[in-house]
């Protein structure tokens, strides 16, 4: 069984796809775990039809699912499952999916701690930060939201 670490903030689509044959088949979507988001099951978290049914024929027919954004539970994992069935006949495909957990949360520092404005150079600096091997590098960030709410990035990239 393949799995697949996704961003839980992102919306996460999946693609099965069925061969068509002499019988019309019963298709659908589930999943094993149903831990989302707000204690909601699958049916509220995805923008597509969990079940169809495909008559029968030839060719292939491509089913999609379509997970909503932010509706993972980071850290949790999902086996999502495609199902063609026709009678007690039972075909299946399965993915594993784990929803991506944050950071770590470090330090983060000035030197100087205050000043003034377009005259005092600052040196930020962000330490104790960690993540899952297969996460890094970490990329970062350092900006300031204005008092009218805007917001500018100063500088961004990856610790040396």
């Amino acid at each position: 069984l393949s799995e697949v670490k996704v961003n839980p903030s992102k919306k996460l689509i999946l693609t099965g796809s069925v061969d068509r044959g002499p019988v019309a088949l019963d298709i659908t979507w589930s999943v094993d775990e149903e831990e989302f988001s707000d204690g909601l099951l699958l049916e509220d978290v995805v923008r597509t039809s969990l079940t169809d049914q495909i008559d029968r024929g030839n060719g292939t027919i491509t089913f999609y699912l379509v997970v909503a954004q932010n509706m993972l539970v980071a850290g949790a994992s999902y086996v999502f499952s495609l199902r063609a069935e026709v009678d007690d006949i039972l075909g299946q495909s399965q993915i594993s999916v784990v929803a991506n957990k944050p950071p770590v949360p470090g330090v983060i520092a000035s030197d100087p701690t205050s000043g003034s404005v377009l005259s005092t150079s600052f040196l930020l600096t962000a330490t104790y930060w960690s993540d899952d091997a297969s996460d890094l590098p970490l990329l970062y960030a350092f900006g300031y939201v204005g008092s009218s709410g805007s917001n500018a990035i100063l500088r961004e990239g990856t610790p040396s």
